[in-house]
């Protein structure tokens, strides 16, 4: 299972493009703030390494994949982007975590089929956690979506389902100037 996660680790990270991280093979660096996508470890084999698979933003604006290195816990892959939300509401007893848009994006059904081209921002989405797509890593599980800007009432995407959004990688992913999500640093 994807999941989202945001860079506090307070340090810059080299990204290559296989997981023998070959320094030449750098494709990018994962700023401190920044918004990617854990996908999956690979231990190393023995080779006493361990590398984690990551979608992020690249340099041209695309989703792209690698490989940085470190354990799962390392301080760059402790903060899920729910442990940064905005603000938590409950909802038929269940706890979610809610962030404003900071410009319109695209909602999915679970089959990846848009949904809703409608205006977004300044509208809050409430998230059950930090899962990432399976086949989209750039895209977030979220349940609810504000009925209005500032209504505070909240209607679900899909009943009985989540739905993702596009978390806007190709737009920006610093999560204190210009992520899709905003929430709380």
């Amino acid at each position: 299972m994807a999941i989202v996660k945001v860079n506090r680790s307070g340090k810059n990270h080299k990204i290559c493009l296989t997981n023998t991280m070959n320094p030449n093979e750098q494709i990018g660096t994962l700023y401190n703030n920044e918004v990617f996508t854990w996908i999956e470890p690979w231990n190393g084999n023995g080779w006493g390494y361990a590398v984690q698979a990551i979608a992020f933003r690249g340099s041209d604006g695309t989703v792209k994949k690698g490989w940085i290195s470190g354990e799962e816990t390392d301080k760059v892959f402790e903060n899920n982007i729910c442990s940064l939300a905005k603000f938590t509401k409950v909802i038929k007893g269940k706890t979610y975590y809610g962030f404003k848009m900071r410009r319109d994006e695209e909602l999915y059904d679970r089959n990846g089929k848009s949904i809703s081209k409608i205006a977004f921002k300044d509208l809050h989405v409430l998230c059950e956690s930090s899962t990432a797509g399976s086949t989209h890593n750039e895209w977030l599980s979220v349940v609810y979506l504000e009925s209005g800007k500032g209504t505070d009432i909240y209607n679900e995407i899909i009943s009985g389902s989540n739905a993702f959004i596009d978390i806007g990688y190709d737009k920006g992913s610093m999560f204190n100037s210009n992520a899709s999500l905003i929430g709380s640093l």
